[in-house]
Order: C-alpha cells, then structure tokens, then sequence
C-alpha cells in the first residue's frame, strides 16, 4: 500500500514526495514487524542496489541506475528508506 515498494523483504523504499514519513513507516510496520528508519547518509547504497532490481520504481527516481553512488547521495534525503525487522 501507499506506494512503498518491499525490497527482499528487509528494506521498505518510497518514492519521493508522495506520501509523508508515517505512511511508509505504516507500511513498514505491516510488512513483517518493527520499521527503522535508515538514517540520510547511509541510504545511498541501498537506492543504488533497489533500483537495479527494481526496474518499475525507475522512472520515480530522479538519478539513473547507473548512476554512481556520489549522485544517489545527493537525492537520498528525497527517499524514506526503512530497515524491516522482526519483533
């Protein structure tokens, strides 16, 4: 729901301003337990690693997948990025 996509059922990724911060932590939450935010600095990598895998999101991300890992960094603020895990 919301428009979130589950990344390997570990990482719940949103696209850019289209719904707030407690929709996607709902999300999250409902996948399959706690959501943790993933702090700005360390989302690069994994909008990186999402969007080689995740061909539909693409056109929602304002960096190419091949793009290096300094570009994703500039746009990681614009991406809620949370880490599912267990209770």
């Amino acid at each position: 729901g919301c428009g979130s996509v589950c990344l390997r059922a570990r990482w719940v990724i949103g696209d850019a301003g289209q719904f707030s911060f407690c929709d996607y932590r709902q999300d999250a939450q409902c996948a399959t337990g706690v959501a943790l935010g993933v702090p700005v600095p360390r989302r690069a990598p994994i909008l990186k690693a999402y969007l080689q895998v995740a061909p539909g999101a693409r056109p929602h991300f304002d960096v190419s997948r091949d793009a290096s890992l300094a570009e994703f960094e500039k746009v990681a603020a614009c991406y809620p990025v949370f880490r599912v895990v267990a209770e």
